[in-house]
């Protein structure tokens, strides 16, 4: 877990009158001193595909070598002071999501390595989030050890319109800002991201036999109460990268 690739999952809501002005302070300042942070791998924003009030409009995914990464990064000077920028010029905006995860699979088609947090020419992916209430987290555990990373997953890849798919687990690591305005929403133990090429991929997926048996599976084989609780879809507008 410490040593596994680690993800923020950012999401906020932005009034439009400020928007404009949030994204050129955000390419200006923001990203370089994130991206200056030793292990930080890559940051992506993404936009919601379909607007919904249960899900933030906005998304950034923070990629990171380990956990290690993140915690160096609450101490970095530069981002401190960034923050309480941020607080003062951007008061307005409303955090559904600031949650970290870390990595417990990878799968893609077009990689080799099975520790990689991004997924390459798949700009629109769909959210999977689990509750796994803390009595089922073992049986879920097994589950996707077992049958998931060895028998679902895999066969999920056969369809071709799924470029890959990465498995995240919550992280008691907390990296929530005290200035910032956070609403209160259920946040999944577990986080399932699909990777495609477009939205009509998605759609020919999820129509898809492969796509049937993972959910037929799922609900044959895991308890009652583990629970889809995120279910969304988002296009990447932006990428950075060292």
């Amino acid at each position: 877990m410490e040593n596994a690739p680690h993800i923020i999952l950012a999401g906020r809501n932005l009034p439009m009158d400020i928007k404009e002005r949030y994204y050129k302070w955000n390419d200006a300042a923001y990203v370089p001193i994130y991206l200056n942070i030793p292990g930080y791998i890559e940051l992506d924003y993404y936009e919601i595909v379909k607007k919904s009030l249960e899900y933030p409009e906005s998304l950034n995914i923070h990629h990171a070598k380990n956990r290690h990464t993140f915690e160096e990064s609450r101490k970095n000077q530069s981002r401190i002071d960034l923050q309480k920028d941020y607080d003062a010029t951007f008061y307005r905006m409303v955090w559904l999501w600031h949650e970290v995860y870390y990595l417990i699979g990878s799968f893609s088609r077009d990689s080799t390595s099975p520790e990689v947090t991004v997924i390459e020419n798949a700009p629109f992916i769909h959210f999977e989030g689990y509750r796994v209430p803390t009595s089922e987290q073992d049986k879920f555990d097994q589950w996707f050890m077992k049958w998931a990373s060895h028998v679902y997953i895999p066969i999920i890849l056969k369809s071709p319109s799924l470029k890959g798919c990465n498995c995240f687990k919550l992280s008691d690591l907390s990296m929530r800002w005290p200035g910032h305005k956070y609403l209160a929403t259920e946040i999944p133990a577990c986080v399932f991201i699909f990777y495609f090429e477009n939205a009509q991929a998605f759609e020919n997926y999820e129509e898809s036999p492969e796509c049937a048996a993972l959910k037929r599976s799922m609900e044959l084989e895991l308890p009652d109460d583990v629970k889809i609780i995120w279910n969304v879809e988002y296009q990447l507008a932006k990428s950075w990268r060292k």
